[in-house]
């Protein structure tokens, strides 16, 4: 495939593949050497705990309601909530309800 040609996925919603019962799901939807998605499906009470990447990355809550706490700060994440994390930036996520956030992996983006 060429640099001109589309990539298409389809992100499911949280009622279109439900997470088994006090799990996390994870697909990836795409990789390639600028990008990495992955959708991730939180069952209700579901967490990652603090963590940190080397590479930057964007979330985007696709339903559901989460939790996110980006460098101390913790906010709510409703369908829509959108976040740049730089690398290295300390970070968790606690679904409040079933859930489905989507991870942009930016490649190219390591800290030095």
């Amino acid at each position: 495939m060429s640099n001109a040609e589309a990539t298409w996925f389809h992100i499911a919603r949280a009622e279109d593949s439900p997470p088994r019962k006090n799990s996390i799901l994870s697909e990836t939807l795409l990789g390639n050497e600028h990008l990495k998605v992955i959708r991730f499906a939180f069952a209700a009470g579901q967490e990652l705990s603090e963590h940190t990447a080397t590479k930057a990355a964007m979330l985007e809550q696709i339903s559901g309601e989460c939790e996110w706490t980006m460098g101390g700060e913790t906010r709510q994440a409703l369908p829509g909530t959108s976040a740049y994390l730089p690398p290295n930036l300390p970070h968790s996520l606690r679904a409040k309800e079933d859930s489905v956030v989507l991870l942009l992996l930016l490649h190219g983006t390591e800290a030095g």
